[in-house]
């Protein structure tokens, strides 16, 4: 979220609607390789995110906040909907009272945005560890062909920090093993008893 945090020098810092909307988007598909990836493991994974012997409590949140996603969506064509298109639209409830153009202009503080990511992410993970099939299937609609220069304008106009670039293909298997060794990095520092549950399986 730094990069997209703006610093006045005048003032206290904050993320504009549109860069609130791609930190969104990111946040939830990120939650959702690594619950894909971690799906097998999930309790164990969840030692990373939740108190000490409350996994099963955590997990069950996640997978019902996805669950509820997903009926509103019945047959998402891509990440976005479930992503951000989702978020946009109960903000835009939120601020019913304004207009699109000043809805646009909102600027949020970082920390009331952190938590919305944390949310993105959680339901990202509960997403992808309970719908292993449609994660499939998605990603390979979205990420695994080439993206036209019309499409990549769109993704840029809802907020993306993308090139400008048609960016190449990316499997899952690629970006699920980048995540992987991501987060087998973060638990050699920060929880070292339990490396050997998420050291990469040969």
């Amino acid at each position: 979220m730094n990069p997209a945090v703006k610093k006045p020098f005048i003032g206290a810092p904050y993320i504009t609607f549109q860069r609130y909307l791609g930190c969104y988007q990111i946040a939830f598909e990120t939650g959702v390789i690594l619950g894909y990836a971690f799906r097998d493991r999930l309790l164990t994974f969840a030692k990373l995110f939740s108190e000490a012997g409350r996994e099963k409590d955590a997990t069950a949140f996640i997978k019902d906040i996805a669950q509820r996603v997903l009926n509103k969506v019945k047959e998402p064509k891509d990440f976005l909907v479930l992503g951000m298109s989702a978020e946009k639209s109960r903000i835009e409830i939120q601020y019913a009272d304004k207009t699109e153009e000043r809805i646009n202009r909102q600027k949020f503080p970082p920390k009331s945005v952190f938590k919305q990511l944390q949310l993105a992410m959680f339901t990202g993970i509960g997403f992808g560890s309970s719908f292993p099939w449609l994660t499939e299937q998605l990603w390979r609609l979205q990420y695994e062909h080439a993206v036209d220069s019309q499409a990549l304008e769109r993704l840029k106009k809802a907020g993306l920090n993308i090139p400008d670039q048609p960016y190449e293909p990316v499997s899952l298997a690629t970006r699920q093993a980048e995540l992987h060794s991501m987060v087998e990095q973060y638990v050699s520092d920060a929880r070292p008893d339990l490396l050997p549950c998420f050291q990469t399986q040969q």
